[in-house]
């Protein structure tokens, strides 16, 4: 997992491996698996600042599987669509995170929006210097579009620590004042926004 920061690719057993047969006992299952890892216990709980967040009750050691970013998955034209009126509400819960692939490059990746369907992994805020890393699982389909994101951590976590990750937006210098999005995150390196 070390080398997934620059958003490589973990493929895991589908239907085909030889492994189909006993799915739980192979090891080369955990999104598929569970959506939230059995080994890990997460609280929902109120912030000072950023609303609503995400904390484990217990400790998790580095490199673990912690939950699948869960949702509907849309085409990057309703993603549009819909993060302009979610960022009326000032609530986002779309995730993208497909490639575009090379022989294909009028095809846009796929997003996930968790405002509806989704899990508890919906309310894990950002952070400047993040503690979880997001990586695109493949499972059934080679096609780089259609995301299913496991999110696992990057140090040993604490017990009663908020769980947090990277939003890794682009910042860009010429967007208005009023559609800037303020960074709460509070830590010493933080980039002061998020977009």
């Amino acid at each position: 997992l070390k080398s997934n920061r620059s958003g490589q690719v973990v493929s895991e057993c589908n239907s085909r491996c030889s492994c189909a047969c006993c799915k739980t006992s192979c090891t080369n299952r955990l999104v598929q698996l569970s959506d939230v890892a059995e080994t890990v216990e997460l609280q929902v709980f109120r912030t000072e600042k950023k609303g609503w967040g995400l904390r484990t009750l217990k400790p998790i050691p580095k490199y673990s599987y912690v939950c699948e970013y869960i949702g509907e998955i849309i085409a990057e034209e309703i993603a549009q669509q819909r993060g302009e009126f979610y960022d009326v509400k000032g609530c986002s819960y779309l995730w993208t995170q497909g490639d575009v692939h090379p022989s294909q490059p009028t095809l846009m990746p796929y997003t996930i929006d968790a405002t509806d369907y989704g899990n508890i992994s919906r309310f894990i805020n950002h952070s400047c210097e993040a503690n979880l890393l997001a990586v695109s699982v493949r499972v059934e389909t080679r096609d780089v579009r259609i995301p299913r994101i496991g999110i696992f951590t990057m140090r040993n976590i604490k017990a009663f620590e908020e769980l947090t990750i990277d939003y890794n937006y682009y910042i860009d210098k010429t967007l208005p004042p009023n559609l800037q999005i303020p960074c709460k995150c509070g830590m010493p390196r933080c980039r002061g926004r998020l977009r």
